[in-house]
């Protein structure tokens, strides 16, 4: 890897001139979002004269104040590194200065959508303990000067000299997706969201072609429906395949633009991550920042033996889906090597595993099975009488999913922390060390103690792991034993 630049970081500084136009586009496309109906509606009026004359100069208007408060944005942003801590100076009428202590930032992270890839720079994203978001991200400065800027942050955090370099061993190139790899995980993936994001964007559609054309969608389609009585079953069939081809392909290619030209290397600050077709992701996952740490895989994805490791840091829950960190691999194999990184315990063998108890199962199907099958049976008897006798089928289904999950339930606890494998069609590991662990809360209700049972949760910095239904003995082990070992350790957890 190439040495830092040494750029003078301590000079305050302004982004690439080019931060000028990622910043116009952001703000054009923000006001795209809120505008469209109008510029429908005026795009097709018949009628434009002097009121359309009027429209195009309020456009201009908007035009000229969105590239001047762009200037202003970029003029007046700036950043430099000052006593160890990362400062950032922005606005023109209301100043507003971010001050980051270096040694809090947990991960550096650069990307490149399609604008930054031509014009050659790319943006900046930083990860601190206890946000609850990306605290700050620097839209736009040269790919060598975030390169330079990433490795001084890191190698500042983890107190090595200012010009060392990070990766002080060879890089090891761990991971690989290959395009026939790519194609199985698309073809594996979660369809079932693509679907739903269309059924919603569909119920979007009709509401805004009611409000902008003052057409009500829904009655449309009931006329339609009238109109071909004896062939309604076959237009529901078609228009459900339909969505369902749309919804597969839809996802399919949202999977191939996040994984395309995948790879991961294994350095010493931790897994390098590079992914992304249209926008390019550069991810650092420092191992001491992971918090928990597991991998699962759907029941096709089980048969491909593909699954995806869940990378949980700090204030993993508060981030949107879309930034949690996923790592896709080929083999199961593969993923109990990388997660030595994490824990170097060998993963424990189903036989060897404890189960929970099978209480939990019976209390789930006597408060949450039986309710549902009578609220949905009673609702929908009154709409449809006896043809409704088909939901007492729920009863017999959710009671066998309930009671595989507890068979499938097993957990072990090691030196280092504690390992779970769940799952009904798919299956699910799941890895905490001790030391990451901040709280643990264990909880009993009347009809645990009553039978001596109780459920423990583990809280960390980057969410929880939840233990339930297992020997009261047994909990109370575990949380002493938690205890102690923080107390005698006196281990980080970040």
């Amino acid at each position: 890897m190439e040495q830092p630049n040494n750029y003078s970081w301590n000079i305050p500084q302004r982004q690439s001139l080019a931060a000028i136009v990622i910043i116009l586009l952001q703000m054009v496309v923000r006001l795209i979002k809120s505008l469209w109906p109008i510029l429908i509606v005026y795009f097709i009026r018949k009628q434009k004269d002097d009121e359309g004359i009027s429209f195009l100069w309020i456009i201009f208007g908007f035009s000229v104040i969105t590239v001047l408060m762009t200037i202003l944005k970029y003029w007046f942003y700036k950043f430099h590194i000052y006593n160890d801590n990362l400062i950032i100076q922005s606005g023109w009428l209301k100043k507003k200065t971010l001050t980051l202590p270096l040694e809090s930032i947990q991960a550096v992270h650069l990307e490149q959508n399609i604008w930054q890839q031509l014009l050659k720079v790319a943006s900046v994203k930083l990860d601190s303990s206890g946000s609850e978001k990306v605290e700050i991200k620097i839209d736009a400065i040269s790919v060598s000067k975030a390169e330079d800027l990433k490795q001084l942050l890191l190698s500042r955090h983890q107190a090595l000299p200012e010009n060392a370099d990070v990766v002080t061993h060879p890089v090891n190139r761990f991971l690989k997706l290959s395009m026939r790899d790519l194609l199985k995980i698309s073809l594996s993936a979660n369809h079932l969201e693509a679907f739903f994001i269309l059924f919603v964007l569909g119920l979007n559609l009709l509401n805004d072609v009611n409000k902008i054309f003052n057409i009500d969608g829904w009655k449309v389609i009931g006329d339609y429906a009238v109109k071909v009585e004896g062939q309604t079953i076959l237009a529901i069939t078609i228009i459900i395949l339909l969505v369902a081809i749309v919804s597969v392909l839809i996802s399919m290619i949202r999977t191939v633009i996040k994984y395309y030209n995948f790879r991961l290397e294994d350095t010493i600050q931790g897994w390098k991550i590079f992914t992304g077709l249209i926008t390019r992701q550069q991810l650092i996952v420092p191992y001491n920042k992971i918090q928990i740490l597991s991998w699962k895989a759907n029941w096709l994805r089980r048969k491909l033996d593909f699954w995806i490791i869940q990378v949980q840091s700090i204030g993993y829950e508060s981030l949107k889906s879309k930034q949690h960190i996923n790592i896709p691999v080929i083999q199961m194999e593969h993923a109990v090597i990388l997660s030595q990184r994490y824990q170097q315990t060998p993963l424990f063998k189903f036989i060897d595993g404890s189960m929970i108890e099978p209480d939990i199962w019976k209390r789930k199907l006597l408060f949450i099975t039986v309710p549902i099958t009578l609220i949905l049976l009673l609702i929908f008897y009154f709409i449809a009488g006896l043809m409704t006798l088909w939901i007492l089928l729920l009863f017999p289904i959710m009671s066998w999913y309930y009671y595989t999950w507890y068979l499938n339930f097993r957990w072990m606890c090691n030196e280092e922390g504690i390992q779970m494998y769940s799952g009904v069609w798919g299956r699910k590991y799941t890895l905490l060390t001790w030391k990451k662990i901040q709280q643990v809360e264990l909880k009993q209700s009347f009809y645990q103690r009553s039978h001596s049972l109780a459920s423990l949760t583990f809280y960390t910095a980057g969410g929880k792991v939840e233990l339930l239904y297992i020997p009261y003995n047994n909990a109370i082990q575990i949380t002493n034993h938690i205890l102690f070992f923080v107390e005698s350790r006196n281990e980080s957890w970040m």
